[in-house]
């Protein structure tokens, strides 16, 4: 079951008005947001932590498959 439905349920039941905002991904290049073209991959070049089984833990970032711009996800 997702969180939409569930809050939609709860709204409903005790008649509260629930407001679900969700901050889309934008390149700050072309202006792009369709979720299709925009993809997640690794920064090789910063390493987060070390798993368990000893494997680095890259940084993300986001690459546009429109101008193919590569940002920061937190800072679009």
């Amino acid at each position: 079951m997702s969180i939409l439905y569930f809050l939609y349920s709860i709204s409903i039941i005790y008649g509260v008005l629930v407001v679900v905002e969700y901050k889309r991904i934008k390149c700050p290049e072309c202006g792009n947001e369709d979720p299709r073209k925009l993809f997640e991959q690794a920064d090789k070049t910063t390493v987060l932590y070390y798993s368990m089984q000893g494997t680095p833990v890259y940084r993300k970032q986001m690459k546009c498959g429109n101008c193919g711009n590569i940002f920061d996800k937190n800072n679009s």
